[in-house]
């Protein structure tokens, strides 16, 4: 039976496998002020909720919503359209790809709870606060039993 933790442990593996480029995950799930990044530099945040259980015949599932959020630091203005035209878009098609999220050990599979909702989305609009630019994606999956 997989665990939730298992669940991050398995999405922070796929991340650092598909995303190399990336330096890592912020120290903070929930700070605002993030921290230091530095030029260039691309860190995430990784949220979760637990939400009511699925049952399907006889088998009852865990059900997570997982948020990932990037932030990417710019080393200047003048980078910014070829970051945001590139490598985030780039990025962006790698965390939206529902293979990412159904390849990890621990996820039976994704869950779009039957609210017509796409497997994984874009949760917030793309930010930027100074030189930092944000986005998230949000995927909510069925934990193997």
């Amino acid at each position: 039976m997989s665990t939730p933790q298992d669940v991050i442990n398995d999405l922070k593996f796929a991340i650092a496998a598909a995303l190399p480029g990336w330096a890592g995950q912020f120290t903070s799930a929930y700070d605002n002020t993030l921290g230091a990044l530095a030029d260039g530099e691309t860190r995430y945040q990784l949220q979760f909720q637990m939400q009511a259980p699925f049952a399907q015949s006889n088998v009852k599932y865990q059900v997570m919503a997982i948020e990932v959020h990037p932030s990417h630091f710019l080393s200047n203005f003048v980078v910014e359209e070829l970051y945001t035209r590139d490598v985030m878009v780039d990025d962006q098609i790698i965390l939206l790809d529902a293979g990412l999220w159904r390849d990890l050990d621990s996820v039976y599979d994704i869950s779009t709870q039957g609210d017509n909702r796409p497997e994984v989305e874009l949760t917030t609009d793309v930010t930027r606060v100074g030189n930092v630019i944000t986005y998230g994606v949000l995927a909510v999956v069925l934990v193997v039993p």
